[in-house]
């Protein structure tokens, strides 16, 4: 309960200075409700949308530690402010197959890629893995970066999207190379590469793009 009551205390603050950020990296503002809860019993933070956009962070599942906050709490915003964006751009939303692990994989490297805009200077583990435990995780991902990539490719070809859900963006997953949300580490590769080439926005308003999903299959086929 101690660690718990000392999230609570460090959040809120942690929370205004990250959507001041992106109000001001971004001159948007971010209609978003947010939710702290205790006994979630399944992911650390998580965003859905009823109306407008809400993001809810389980408190008992998060470090204590300023920088584990800020990574966290930018992450959540970072996909708020990626529907804002995408908002700006007139984004056929209709078009999206929210059931696609493609759009999956471009969300959370969009989210990863703005949480580092609005906290900046983390060690680079903590943008994935929120505590100091992230570190091997990063490596193993980096050290096997074309073999990972090939896999999540493989994976769309032939298995469900629940199955790939479970085994590349959750935390329960991770079988294949026993690490789990190895589709976060992807997803970042993919948007740094795309900002890269496009620029920010239209990287990060990429599947605003009728061929979308066929950019996205084309880089995971492609070689480094």
């Amino acid at each position: 309960m101690a660690k718990i009551r000392q999230v609570h205390e460090c959040i809120a603050p942690t929370i205004e200075d990250i959507a001041e950020s992106y109000c001001t990296l971004y001159a948007i503002d971010l209609p978003v409700d947010v939710h702290l809860i205790v006994g979630g019993f399944g992911s650390n933070a998580y965003m859905y949308y009823r109306g407008k956009t809400n993001l809810v962070f389980a408190l008992e599942k998060l470090s204590a530690d300023p920088d584990h906050l800020k990574a966290i709490v930018a992450h959540e915003f970072g996909h708020a402010v990626h529907h804002v964006l995408s908002e700006r751009a007139r984004i056929d939303w209709s078009s999206i197959r929210w059931d696609s692990p493609l759009v999956w994989l471009f969300q959370e490297g969009a989210a990863t890629y703005f949480s580092r805009q609005a906290a900046g200077g983390l060690r680079p583990s903590v943008y994935f893995s929120y505590d100091e435990q992230g570190s091997e995780w990063l490596a193993f991902a980096e050290a096997h970066k074309e073999e990972i990539k090939a896999a999540f490719a493989e994976a769309c070809r032939i298995e469900a999207s629940d199955s790939i859900y479970r085994e590349w963006f959750s935390i329960l997953g991770g079988v294949r190379f026993s690490r789990s949300r190895l589709g976060y580490y992807l997803g970042d590769w993919f948007m740094q590469e795309q900002v890269a080439r496009l620029g920010e926005r239209d990287a990060v308003t990429l599947w605003n793009e009728p061929d979308f999903e066929q950019r996205v299959k084309q880089w995971l086929d492609r070689l480094a």
